[in-house]
């Protein structure tokens, strides 16, 4: 019996030294957000957390930037392509904000109606975000995402047209865009 133990033990030593390390595509791929290196994006991100950071990576570029929105579990996937006047946008994303701020006092958080959301402002600039993936925004995420862009514009101190994915939890519930419309209208949402 000793010798079946011994047997058994120096095989299982054996095989534990040969096998080989776990493989790193199996390896948990968790995304941090860009603004709180040390929380994963789609968790909820305290409105004052010491974990932010005021440095965020060089805004232009091929490469998106996660950034995650104060106070929620919403986070967004920006690409800044080109910039655009900071007076504009702050514009653009106030009104847009207010806007949407209204329509939740007024009426409730909800479903975006049609599945689209358009706000344009005084500088030729527009916002528009739209679902996606089979999910519904509401219009407390799109406030979420709206003060999200902002706010990763402001600590950048970059401001420009982009493209975005917007994020609640785990789950991608939007997409859109910031850009020039040049046809010279402006001032409201739709």
């Amino acid at each position: 019996m000793r010798s079946f133990l011994f047997f058994a033990m120096t095989t299982l030593a054996h095989s534990a030294v040969l096998s080989p390390p776990p493989s790193p595509y199996l390896a948990p791929r968790a995304q941090f957000c860009a603004n709180a290196p040390l929380t994963v994006a789609g968790t909820l991100l305290p409105r004052r957390s010491f974990a932010l950071t005021r440095s965020p990576p060089f805004p232009y570029g091929p490469h998106p930037v996660l950034w995650c929105s104060p106070g929620t579990a919403t986070y967004l996937s920006i690409t800044i392509s080109s910039w655009a006047p900071e007076v504009a946008l702050i514009g653009l994303l106030d009104g847009a904000y207010a806007d949407i701020s209204n329509h939740i006092h007024f009426t409730g958080d909800g479903l975006v109606q049609g599945g689209a959301f358009s706000f344009f402002g005084l500088n030729d600039y527009v916002l528009r975000i739209w679902d996606t993936d089979n999910h519904q925004a509401t219009f407390g995420v799109l406030g979420s995402a709206v003060v999200g862009i902002l706010d990763y514009m402001l600590s950048a101190d970059h401001f420009g047209t982009a493209g975005f994915s917007v994020f609640d939890g785990p789950n991608q519930v939007a997409r859109g865009f910031i850009a020039r419309t040049g046809a010279g209208v402006g001032g409201g949402g739709a």
